[in-house]
């Protein structure tokens, strides 16, 4: 019997667990487990998916509407008045309260900041 003969006789010996099985010893999400997998998913699951067929170019993205970050509602209050000036001025102390938080910020988020104070300018 040549080479060819007894693969094809191994072959066709394989189950789709044995498969399955092999396609996770490689680490590998493959196609026979892909496809039990949507075989035993909920309807809801699938409608989802036949939906997402009929756009291939629409993807999923973040949440597009407001949420609590964790920060304080209101900042701490600062009562150190400001003049006008060349200079740059903070109406905040940073190191207290920043009104955008470390990596939230991300494309097509927009940020509504308020602050309050004592301004003054200099007229010349």
């Amino acid at each position: 019997m040549n080479e060819s003969v007894k693969y094809e006789n191994a072959v066709r010996r394989l189950t789709v667990d044995d498969i399955i099985a092999r396609e996770r010893a490689c680490g590998v999400f493959g196609p026979f487990s892909q496809q039990r997998w949507l075989a035993r998913a909920p309807q809801h699951i699938k409608d989802h998916l036949s939906r997402a067929r009929k756009f291939p170019g629409v993807y999923g993205a973040s949440q597009g509407f407001g949420t609590m970050v964790g920060n304080p509602v209101y900042p701490p209050s600062s009562f150190t008045p400001i003049t006008a000036s060349a200079t740059e001025t903070n109406f905040w102390t940073p190191a207290i309260w920043t009104p955008i938080p470390a990596n939230d910020m991300t494309a097509g988020k927009g940020y509504h900041v308020k602050c309050g104070g004592i301004f003054t300018s200099t007229g010349t």
